[in-house]
């Protein structure tokens, strides 16, 4: 799935949450990594856990997070996991999009996953990856 699909998608469960936003609290608990450069994210109940090596102390707690699901497909097959910290000053944006063919490849590993992750912070930059669900 290429970055562009993962776009659309992305601006699809934006337009979507904008008009269907639900307050209830994430129901996900995700990892989510990508190389080139390397980051990772963990999602646990409220709280979106963003590590990288450029960050001081390698990471940044969101909390409040909330899931957004797009409409017309199943819960795990598109959706978003959105998060604040500073008083909302500073927000994390996950969408994530389920690759059928379990094609997601982490470049590193070469181990292939089935959710392609886009992740979008505060000051604009894109994150590209993989996701995997914890149980």
């Amino acid at each position: 799935m290429n970055l562009s699909i993962i776009l659309g998608l992305a601006s699809a469960l934006t337009l979507t949450a904008a008009a269907s936003a639900n307050p209830n609290q994430n129901q996900y608990k995700l990892d989510c990594f990508g190389n080139e450069p390397f980051w990772s994210v963990q999602v646990r109940g409220n709280h979106v856990k963003f590590s990288t090596p450029n960050i001081a102390n390698n990471f940044k707690s969101y909390w409040d997070a909330r899931s957004i699901k797009a409409d017309g497909v199943p819960a795990d097959y598109g959706f978003q996991v959105r998060a604040s910290r500073n008083r909302g000053a500073e927000k994390i944006v996950l969408s994530v999009v389920k690759d059928s063919k379990n094609s997601c490849l982490d470049s590193m590993s070469g181990y292939k996953y089935s959710h392609h992750v886009l992740v979008s912070l505060e000051n604009g930059t894109l994150y590209k990856g993989c996701c995997k669900f914890i149980k």
